[in-house]
């Protein structure tokens, strides 16, 4: 809100500066004072409109480069759980062609196991 002088007239009565001075007709200069306020308030409006545009697009490049970095955290961990895998399955590979008999026992197990299980 802005300040504004007043300055007193011969009669004694005060007056804003800047604002419409009274001119006999007072609906006119109502009419006067309410045009102007619908104009400030319209230049408010516009003001608050433009910041609003601005806070908006600083929140999509920021929502913009957290979704990138998610995307770059999330293919790091992809690879390394492909890397992982690839491992255990070299692993179980080679379990499996040093002790073929032990391994088949084990899988005949787990498989009874489960149709025990899967019957309930």
């Amino acid at each position: 809100m802005s300040k504004t002088a007043t300055a007193t007239t011969k009669n004694g009565s005060s007056t804003a500066k800047g604002s419409p001075k009274a001119t006999g007709d007072l609906g006119g200069d109502i009419d006067k004072q309410i045009n102007r306020i619908r104009s400030e308030i319209r230049s408010l409006a516009d003001t608050v409109s433009e910041a609003g545009l601005v806070v908006a697009d600083d929140v999509k490049t920021q929502a913009s480069a957290k979704a990138g970095e998610m995307r770059t955290a999330s293919r790091e961990i992809l690879d390394d759980l492909n890397k992982q895998l690839s491992t255990l399955e070299q692993q179980l590979a080679g379990h499996v062609r040093r002790k073929p008999v032990s391994s088949l026992a084990i899988a005949a197990g787990i498989g009874f196991l489960f149709a025990f299980l899967s019957r309930r």
